[in-house]
């Protein structure tokens, strides 16, 4: 039986629960990060770290930033890649 290789990450994005452009005044970009970053205080809001595990459920999560105690809105979105290129002889 042949096995395959494959990868799966998340790619977040946050918005301010004020309807908050996702391209801020100062120009940062909220949108596809590997870990989301609050619109807020513009913080990256590390997952593991923070206990934040249910983000890595796809869809919309209401959360309080750890840092400064904001509600935002994480968008979370997973992406899967297979690779078949290794095959037993």
């Amino acid at each position: 039986m042949a096995s395959t290789c494959g990868s799966y990450s998340h790619i977040f994005h946050t918005i301010k629960l004020t309807n908050m452009p996702l391209i801020d005044n100062n120009g940062f970009d909220y949108r596809l990060k590997s870990d989301p970053i609050c619109p807020h205080c513009d913080e990256e809001i590390l997952v593991s770290k923070n206990e934040l595990y249910e983000l890595y459920a796809e869809g919309e999560h209401e959360i309080k930033c750890p840092n400064c105690s904001k509600q935002i809105v994480v968008i979370s979105t997973a992406i899967f890649s297979f690779s078949t290129d290794e095959q037993p002889d």
